[in-house]
């Protein structure tokens, strides 16, 4: 069966030859043809994946109706055993279908959970059992949606695009005016410049190290512990990925820190004509305790940063994931972050082994771009 990724090759390969040619000729008839034919395999591929997924979600909905929902513990269990059973066989099965329609590779020993499961996952307790921890269960346990709202980025408005399929471009249209003309007077015609900005699927790999006596628990805390460092780690990747595209993609405004360049990092944007959608700074946290003690002006009893967080009105937020000492501000709406399928689990019981431990790694797909890089202003401090 061929893959999105292959069909979606075949389109852009289809689409250059159509532009090399003259429409009305035969060959450009014939490459226009394929290339329409290739566009609705594309949907029709897309359309299925989007059912597939649909009727995973679907499974999961139904086993926890009957308490019987997908557990992250026993999954684990399973692919540190190599036996695994019940809903958890289920979805590794659906998991390593979905890498294959999307064009990954797992590893020959990885289990993959789809990513269905990781959107609405439940407890390994037992809903209909008290003792059990049914009056605790937790029927809806969002990873993906749990990530994301670990990101700084997303807190001030970035754009995350879950559950793609294949490259997926974000065309960035810039150069449109509009002017009053006089009746009968023909305006200027300006055309659009268009950049193409691709979200590509990019693996993103985690390590981490658990006992073998942890995993065998039923406990939700366990279950919640477990996940919750899972999710922690790979949102401070993401998040370190975003604001290091972010930096590499501002205009720099000014070498040291004060309100006054701050400042100036909004007025770069402005004569830009790009202050617009959810405006924001996001500070290290060393220039966040500056912005807390540090005066506007001399002789002005304000600090930079303002009792509600505020910078100048606008929201700010700080974050430990700089590589250099450079606080950003712009329209995040332009950040978009990109996220593939389900996440795969290859365990290790050898490598840690004379310590009693088990060795996990997990493996992601996921991208980050700056759609516009006028929507954003930073300084390089010195």
């Amino acid at each position: 069966m061929r893959t999105i990724s292959d069909i979606q090759a075949d389109v852009r390969a289809a689409l250059d030859k159509v532009k090399k040619l003259d429409a009305t000729s035969e060959e450009g008839v014939q490459a226009s043809a394929e290339l329409k034919r290739l566009m609705q395999e594309l949907d029709q591929a897309k359309a299925a994946e989007a059912a597939e997924q649909a009727l995973v979600a679907e499974k999961i909905r139904k086993e926890e109706k009957k308490g019987n929902g997908f557990s992250f513990l026993r999954f684990i269990q399973g692919a540190a055993s190599g036996h695994m059973d019940g809903l958890e066989a289920e979805m590794a099965a659906e998991g390593a279908k979905e890498y294959a329609r999307n064009g990954f590779h797992s590893n020959p020993n990885g289990y993959v959970i789809p990513s269905a499961a990781f959107q609405r996952t439940a407890s390994g307790q037992k809903a209909g059992t008290a003792a059990d921890g049914g009056n605790l269960v937790i029927t809806e346990q969002h990873y993906v949606d749990d990530v994301n709202e670990r990101l700084t980025v997303r807190k001030m408005g970035a754009t995350v695009l879950t559950d793609l399929v294949g490259n997926v471009d974000l065309p960035s249209v810039g150069g449109v005016t509009f002017s009053f003309v006089n009746e009968g007077v023909s305006g200027t015609v300006k055309k659009a410049s268009v950049a193409k900005v691709t979200l590509t699927p990019t693996g993103i790999r985690g390590f981490m190290a658990t006992t073998r006596d942890l995993i065998k628990q039923s406990s939700l805390n366990v279950e919640q512990i477990l996940r919750d460092r899972i999710i922690a780690a790979e949102a401070a990747c993401i998040d370190k990925a975003a604001l290091a595209a972010i930096v590499s993609a501002a205009t720099s405004a000014g070498t040291s820190f004060s309100f006054a360049n701050l400042v100036a990092m909004e007025t770069a944007i402005n004569a830009a004509n790009a202050n617009r959608g959810k405006m924001g700074y996001i500070l290290p946290s060393t220039d966040w305790g500056l912005a807390k003690t540090t005066v506007k002006a001399s002789g002005i009893p304000s600090f930079i940063l303002e009792s509600d967080d505020r910078i100048n009105g606008y929201r700010a937020d700080f974050s430990n994931q700089f590589a250099a000492d450079t606080p950003i501000f712009g329209n995040f709406e332009d950040l978009y972050i990109g996220r593939w399928g389900g996440v795969e689990i290859l365990v290790d019981p050898f490598t840690l082994g004379d310590t009693g431990e088990i060795k996990l790694q997990l493996f992601s797909y996921a991208d980050v771009k700056v759609a516009l890089a006028k929507s954003f202003s930073k300084l390089v401090i010195a």
